[in-house]
């Protein structure tokens, strides 16, 4: 069976086309768009209309790409955008008629449980992992294992919201960092007293994977390199010196493709990383190009499979 899976976030929309069994779930084509559907957002606003035109415009894209794949299901969650906007479920309501996609807007702890179950699950042992997923409007930190989450928070700080909020001037001032980094190390100070998180960890999302083809000198996104790719403090922590003294149109020039519709806010996403692995004790991120849209299908089939079970 052929499923569709639709990340709606706060910067992107992702789209998963997968062939999938009970047992597996093999990737037929992943497809990324930058709509930013959370510009200028704050919460309690209304989405602005030409928000809304960006995104409908990426899905029109993405239907034809659905049925061109002939997807049985389609699966869509949004996130911290339409959790924030109030008109969030007024938008999901007219994709619902316009598509015909039951869109979900998901709490961020159920973004948390679904991110950690589409980049750590199936697990090849049941020991503890730790993982960092960082959004636009929002970071979600779980950890756990096969049988238990021990821990799992969603932290209202994302790259869209922190560049907007702090990161004025192109490049930004110091004072503007500072003031930036002091909020992300507000929220993180709980990690410092949970124990067993820098043992193995995860990191998915845009920043991670775009850090990890700069890393591997790659202008053009390429799954499996960075499926295979470590970032240690000392990468993370020289590209964040590096990001925090250009200009964005710089940072394009400079890494090419792979930052496209993220050279404003690969900065404040390099700064979360960096703030995470200072305060959780982490000497070096496995990075994975999985994630919500992965565990979307997962949950799917769990439900499906349990729902089985129960009328044996």
């Amino acid at each position: 069976m052929t499923i569709a899976s639709i990340d709606l976030g706060s910067n992107t929309v992702l789209l998963l086309i997968a062939e999938v069994t009970n047992s597996e779930v093999k990737t037929i084509k992943n497809f990324y768009r930058a709509p930013r559907i959370s510009k200028n957002l704050k919460k309690g606003d209304f989405f602005p209309k030409e928000n809304i035109d960006r995104l409908i415009s990426v899905l029109d894209e993405y239907k034809k790409i659905i049925e061109g794949h002939n997807c049985k299901v389609v699966i869509a969650a949004a996130t911290n955008a339409f959790r924030l906007a109030a008109n969030g479920f007024a938008v999901a309501e007219e994709i619902k008629k316009k598509f015909g996609w039951e869109l979900s807007i998901i709490s961020g702890e159920e973004e948390a449980k679904l991110s950690f179950l589409g980049s750590a699950y199936p697990f090849e042992n049941v020991n503890s992992k730790s993982l960092i997923d960082i959004g636009g409007g929002s970071t979600e930190i779980i950890y756990g294992n096969k049988k238990e989450i021990s821990y799992k928070k969603s932290y209202p700080i994302g790259v869209v919201y922190l560049t907007e909020k702090y990161l004025k001037h192109n490049p930004p001032l110091d004072s503007e960092l500072y003031d930036m980094e002091s909020e992300v190390k507000a929220h993180f100070d709980e990690l410092k007293n949970i124990s067993g998180l820098g043992e193995y960890a995860i990191t998915i999302a845009g920043t991670p994977t775009t850090l990890a083809c700069i890393k591997n000198n790659i202008k053009v996104y390429d799954e499996e390199i960075v499926d295979k790719t470590l970032l240690n403090f000392n990468d993370i922590n020289d590209l964040y010196n590096r990001f925090k003294r250009m200009k964005s149109m710089n940072i394009l020039e400079n890494f090419g493709q792979v930052v496209e519709g993220r050279e404003d806010l690969i900065t404040a996403g390099t700064g979360i990383l960096k703030i995470f692995m200072e305060f959780a004790e982490i000497k070096e991120l496995h990075v994975n190009s999985r994630g919500l849209r992965y565990g979307l299908i997962w949950d799917y089939l769990i439900n499906k499979q349990n729902k089985l079970e129960s009328l044996t």
